[in-house]
């Protein structure tokens, strides 16, 4: 077995992503603003997501349908009963949120976009802007027998 933090996970997913920029830059993918993402950038985040946090989370908690509720970028429309990947300060002084997706400011993906959550209800209403140096992951699991709200920081993996 083999643990393996939240927060960690989501680093390295974020560091994939950097390590790409000089590919993206060769090929003219644009990355660096939303708008100007498209699919090949939309699909190539996602598979990274999916591969490097999602399939560990739902190996972990033996849960494939996981596999399809946590999507890079994506904001369900029954937010209300979806598992999240969680996003807070280190010092926790402002409310908790849903991570949406990383976002570049002044270096590659050094931005975390969230949707606060209330009451553990997502509001898609508004999105939340961090910076990625003062942000914690953690993972909120709805998927369990009582559907109670679970905070996951580690999860632990067979080899």
């Amino acid at each position: 077995m083999r643990t393996y933090k939240i927060n960690h996970l989501m680093r390295n997913f974020r560091e994939a992503l950097v390590l790409l920029v000089p590919v993206f830059e060769t090929i003219d993918l644009s990355w660096k603003k939303e708008s100007d993402q498209y699919d090949d950038f939309d699909e190539i985040s996602e598979a990274l997501f999916r591969n490097l946090v999602v399939r560990s989370i739902s190996s972990a908690m033996n849960s494939s349908a996981l596999m399809e509720k946590l999507v890079y970028g994506f904001v369900p429309a029954r937010h209300n009963i979806y598992s999240y990947i969680r996003v807070r300060t280190s010092t926790n002084d402002i409310p908790h949120g849903a991570f949406l997706r990383f976002a570049t400011h002044r270096s590659p993906f050094d931005k975390v976009v969230y949707l606060p959550v209330s009451n553990s209800n997502i509001q898609n209403n508004s999105e939340g802007i961090m910076g990625i140096e003062e942000v914690e992951f953690s993972f909120v699991n709805r998927e369990n027998k009582n559907n109670e709200v679970q905070e996951v920081f580690e999860i632990s993996l067979a080899l």
